[in-house]
């Protein structure tokens, strides 16, 4: 996958998910397509006993086809 395909995807991933803006992906091929991982630890809102804020992980998966288009995303809660 060349550089500007990643950035186009990466720009769309973050236009959803904009809690992964400074997050890279892991690229892994399959079979004809890419997949393509995102991975953070994402603050949700409610202090815990301790008082500091509660997190939680938070990772995307974009499917992206050969013609470098999107095909899925599906993402944890």
């Amino acid at each position: 996958m060349d550089q500007s395909a990643l950035s186009s995807i990466n720009r769309q991933v973050y236009q959803r998910f904009p809690e992964l803006i400074d997050v890279k992906p892991r690229l892994k091929k399959l079979d004809d397509n890419t997949l393509l991982t995102y991975q953070a630890e994402v603050k949700i809102s409610g202090p815990t006993q301790s008082g500091s804020p509660k997190s939680m992980p938070r990772i995307v998966r974009v499917v992206v086809n050969p013609r470098n288009e999107i095909i899925k995303i599906s993402t944890s809660r």
